[in-house]
């Protein structure tokens, strides 16, 4: 496929695919708006088990049903997004569409009262929980993925899109996993909550307002002709299990996801108990910010000359000799965890999820040079599908491994066997994970390759 043709907010158009720099730092507040969907899991089972005093492994188990749940809805919201036709485009509307209501489920998730019964407690969080990251989370995240393809199909600009997105999302988890626990302190979950959710809903209307879609005649005359057959869940199924990059995408960001959320969900568990010192962790968090700040400026650069192949795999090798690194120099090395940790979030996160967007993008580019479908929205979902099924799944491990550990809600000691089960989960399965990511990665992603492209 040629370039198409990108108009930016002053309404001139760019027949090279180069996106205005108007709407690539529009398109980076969509990492802003979307990475609280990431940074809730971390501390809603900190505020459950330790502020509402619930099971973790009642709490975990409820997340993991949750975002199970979440993939149906990430098949709809790509089908959605395929059939929205407006003025503004296909992907963009729902960014502003979704963004008060993801706001406010967000605000109550967080609200709920301490004097509440068990039950009721944890049918609240349930059911803002599943508002907030399964519908209006959703529909930001598949759209937010859409939109590199709709905006360009210029193969570096969609490149330095990822890296802005998700880059930025990467920086902003860490600042809010740096801050939210000293906040909460002086204002409480709930304020804390209405601070971030202000900042969430902010960004992605500001995604909306200087972002602007593709004016492809050639793709709007596709899209129109495909329009029925990219509006039933048999599109999502038919892309999924015949193109073998669609479903190895998916494989790729639930391997790194669930490593992603072995290291986020566990982290204040890990330094309040293993290391045994709470503090720890926002120092961990903070040098991992400055660290990101580094990297976000560093990876446009390297995904210009290394490309996206390289780029992902050399992430997945870089996390791995971190964690080898941390086991080797003992539980109680603080300076090693301050090294390796912020460094295994860099190289874990910001060099492989920066990649997804123009992965899918890829992906749906294959797709159509295959079966004839633009599905956008549906190849979008697939990297949201593994966002929250990831999560979901290191979340629920996270709580069955430190229940098998006989870990107590709420106690400030904790059993040698509790201790070791969080090690377990916070150390040794991301670090088994990275490795297997990275021999399945290297061995069967192609798709840049012109025999694969052709």
């Amino acid at each position: 496929m040629g370039n198409s043709a990108v108009v930016d907010v002053a309404g001139k158009v760019d027949v090279t695919g180069k996106v205005p720099a108007k709407s690539k730092f529009g398109y980076a507040f969509s990492g802003i708006s979307f990475c609280f969907c990431q940074l809730i899991p971390t501390f809603l089972i900190y505020f459950a088990t330790e502020n509402l005093l619930l099971s973790v492994g009642a709490v975990s188990l409820m997340m993991m049903l949750v975002k199970v749940l979440d993939g149906v809805s990430d098949i709809v919201a790509g089908l959605i997004i395929d059939k929205t036709n407006t003025s503004k485009g296909k992907a963009r509307p729902w960014m502003l569409r979704a963004a008060i209501p993801y706001a406010i489920c967000m605000i109550l998730m967080f609200s709920v009262p301490t004097t509440l019964g068990p039950t009721a407690k944890m049918l609240m969080l349930a059911v803002f929980y599943a508002l907030t990251v399964s519908v209006f989370g959703t529909l930001i995240g598949v759209a937010r993925l859409a939109l590199i393809s709709r905006m360009t199909d210029n193969k570096k600009e969609r490149g330095i899109l990822g890296v802005l997105g998700d880059g930025v999302a990467c920086v902003c988890i860490g600042v809010g996993m740096a801050v939210a626990l000293q906040i909460v302190a002086a204002v409480g979950w709930t304020m804390t909550f209405v601070l971030f959710a202000a900042i969430a809903a902010i960004s992605a209307i500001i995604c909306y307002a200087l972002t602007r879609e593709r004016t492809d005649e050639l793709s709007e005359a596709l899209d129109e002709e495909k329009k029925e057959q990219a509006t039933t869940i048999k599109v999502f199924f038919k892309t999924l299990f015949t193109n073998k990059y669609a479903l190895l995408l998916l494989i790729y960001i639930l391997l790194q996801q669930m490593a992603g959320g072995s290291i986020t969900a566990g982290g204040t568990y890990y330094f309040q108990h293993v290391y045994g010192d709470i503090n720890g962790f926002s120092q961990m968090m903070t040098i991992t910010v400055v660290c990101a700040v580094v990297a976000l400026i560093v990876c446009p650069f390297l995904v210009k000359k290394l490309g996206t192949k390289k780029m992902f795999s050399l992430g997945c090798i870089l996390s791995v000799i971190c964690y080898l690194a941390m086991i080797f120099a003992g539980r109680q090395n603080l300076v090693m965890l301050l090294i390796c940790l912020p460094l295994s979030q860099v190289f874990g996160q910001m060099f492989l999820m920066t990649q997804a967007g123009p992965m899918a993008a890829a992906v749906s580019d294959y797709s159509f040079k295959k079966t004839g479908v633009h599905a956008e929205g549906v190849i979008s979902s697939v990297v949201n599908i593994g966002i929250k099924i990831g999560t979901a799944i290191a979340t629920g491990l996270l709580g069955m491994i430190m229940s098998i550990g006989g870990y107590a809600e709420g106690a400030a000691v904790q059993s040698a066997r509790a201790v070791n089960s969080i090690y377990v989960a916070y150390m040794i399965v991301p670090l088994i994970l990275f490795a297997v990511l990275a021999v399945l990665y290297i061995t069967t992603y192609k798709l840049e390759t012109p025999a694969e492209q052709a």
